[in-house]
């Protein structure tokens, strides 16, 4: 496991989402600075009290690199594509009264460094982009917190509405593959409860939610259209969360898939690659909370299912984290197995890392000594094979449109996702 370090600051963060890491090792994400932020925004996360500068990323071999802003204080870089564009937010240097932050804050793309296009808000001026597949297509939300917030697709640099389920309020696009499907949430009619969508030819359709648990959300989408996230109760309480499935237009609860005496409960899935891999996290029989990694069998590999007997089994070897490093939040996966993550250390600061299979693709691999990963670092299994509740309408105030777009990146559960909390051994 590679510690990517920071910008000067004590922690380092990822976005919780499919695409953060490229398919030729290029990594991104958000840091802290040791420069105090005069507006006091704790933009790296508004739970925090630290009030430094946040300032994207990038990080290419072994190096983490500064991206600028529009001239305004913070900004973060949250999804990429294998043309190397980096789709974000970035700060302005005027005050915004629809902003979420103090300052105004603009979907963003980057390409070499440098800001390569502002794309156009839609329903307001403040907008975030949380995705961008290689056609150079991003995804976000837009809006204003005084009024509605949008999921939004920039085609060429052009927004479009991708309407919603009913709902005015909560409307965010997480995740677009390279076929134009869009993914996210979107309120129903009322505003108080979201699911998962999916969005493709112009329309929008209810992924809908597992029974008794009725919202749902969908963080990512590979190119075959599988899609991951999660399913939990309608007061956001994360600790009902359960681990999703959406294909062929079928939810399936993830345990469902990996042995019932797994020691891990599967709480949610954010990232799916095309093989089919799916990355996410759980809680153990004991309240700790551990990434997770599923792989499919093959079906016609009789010794599937055997073989995941043990949920600490690990399918291939990987780097062993360092004894002050903790991982807890697995956070996205490439096509070649590798994981940017977010690790706790002992003091308390956490930092964005880079978690490198040892196998044949990663030979001489720094740190890897190719056994089995130690028991509790990550679970590894094998897969076995790959209600709407009536609410009175509740408009949203000010301040839950403010923490739901500040925190989109963290998703939401149900209007904002806090940061998981420190692992327990």
């Amino acid at each position: 496991m590679t510690d990517l370090g920071t910008l000067g600051g004590p922690d380092s963060f990822v976005n919780v989402a499919n695409h953060t890491v490229s398919s030729t090792g290029i990594v991104l994400g958000y840091s802290e600075t040791s420069i105090s932020d005069p507006n006091q925004e704790n933009f790296c996360n508004v739970n925090f009290t630290k009030n430094l500068v946040c300032l994207p990323f990038v990080w290419e071999n072994g190096v983490m690199t500064s991206l600028p802003t529009l001239g305004g204080t913070n900004g973060q870089a949250l999804g990429i594509n294998d043309r190397g564009q980096i789709a974000g937010q970035a700060e302005g240097p005027n005050f915004d009264s629809c902003s979420p932050f103090a300052l105004e804050v603009k979907a963003v793309i980057w390409r070499e460094g440098q800001i390569q296009q502002v794309l156009a808000p839609f329903g307001g001026s403040a907008a975030v982009a949380n995705a961008i597949n290689d056609n150079g297509d991003a995804v976000g939300i837009a809006g204003c917190i005084t009024g509605n917030l949008y999921a939004v697709l920039w085609h060429h640099g052009t927004p479009i509405d991708l309407g919603s389920l009913g709902g005015v309020a909560s409307n965010v696009a997480f995740d677009i593959n390279n076929r134009g499907q869009v993914i996210g949430q979107s309120d129903l009619p009322g505003d108080t409860v979201h699911h998962g969508f999916l969005w493709q030819n112009g329309v929008m359709a209810d992924l809908d939610n597992l029974p008794g648990l009725p919202t749902s959300q969908a963080d990512g989408i590979n190119d075959q259209g599988q899609i991951v996230g999660f399913s939990q109760a309608a007061n956001g309480d994360g600790s009902t969360a359960v681990a999703v499935l959406w294909q062929n237009g079928t939810i399936t609860d993830l345990n469902t898939a990996i042995p019932a005496d797994a020691s891990l409960f599967l709480m949610e899935a954010v990232a799916i690659n095309d093989g089919g891999q799916i990355a996410g996290w759980g809680r153990l029989s004991n309240g700790g909370i551990r990434p997770f990694l599923l792989t499919p069998c093959n079906q016609d590999d009789l010794s599937c299912e055997d073989s995941a007997a043990s949920a600490n089994a690990a399918t291939s070897a990987i780097q062993r984290s360092p004894a002050n490093n903790r991982a807890f939040s697995s956070q996205a996966r490439n096509d070649r197995g590798e994981m940017f993550d977010i690790n706790t250390l002992n003091n308390g600061e956490g930092r964005a890392s880079l978690l490198v299979p040892c196998d044949e693709n990663h030979p001489n691999a720094e740190g890897c000594d190719y056994s089995m990963v130690e028991d509790g670092a990550i679970t590894s299994v094998t897969s076995k094979d790959s209600a709407h509740q009536d609410a009175t309408s509740t408009r949203l105030s000010q301040e839950a449109m403010r923490r739901l777009m500040q925190s989109s990146v963290f998703h939401s559960a149900p209007w904002f996702r806090c940061p998981l909390p420190p692992p327990q051994n």
